[in-house]
């Protein structure tokens, strides 16, 4: 089964974390070693939660990336910035996202598309405005990765009966 990956850039280090297996983090030196980490930790996880006889949780969450042309200016030369967004269903108020590296967490879009919209209209506009502001833009460092691990398979998701069509 395969898995969507946080990778975020700290001062010395990685860490990540997998938003659709809670409390499932890791730290490493490099993106590669992350990845090793990763699938250790996520395998360790799947193996207790089998242990513990504890459902495999439904996924849910869901990455994004919203691509942002930055203009030409005195501060910079045009390039493309590209922010990672998680976007997680809620109960009350349909979808929220976060945006990692700019700390911001929108809420209350009915889907995820229409959240991935509203999301990249605000990264826009606050590229806009730190241009014209000549303000410091951050610089996205989180990444997205994927991570391939073996389900125990007391915790595979069950698959749908054959049905066979009968004369």
């Amino acid at each position: 089964m395969q898995y969507e990956i946080v990778i975020e850039k700290a001062e010395t280090n990685f860490c990540a974390y997998v938003p659709n297996l809670p409390v499932c983090v890791t730290v490493g030196h490099s993106r590669a070693e992350i990845l090793t980490n990763m699938h250790e930790a996520m395998t360790g996880h799947l193996e207790a939660m089998a242990e513990d006889s504890d459902p495999l949780p439904p996924c849910l969450s869901s990455l994004h990336v919203v691509a942002v042309d930055v203009p030409d200016s005195h501060t910079w030369s045009a390039h493309t910035r590209r922010y990672v967004v998680l976007v997680e269903p809620q109960e009350e108020w349909g979808h929220t996202a976060y945006v990692h590296d700019l700390d911001w967490q929108v809420a209350g879009c009915e889907t995820v598309e229409e959240t991935v919209r509203r999301v990249h209209k605000m990264v826009v506009e606050h590229v806009k405005w730190a241009v014209q502001a000549e303000e410091e833009l951050v610089m996205p460092t989180t990444t997205i990765g994927i991570v391939q691990v073996s389900v125990p398979l007391s915790l595979a998701p069950a698959r749908p009966a054959e049905i066979s069509a009968t004369s």
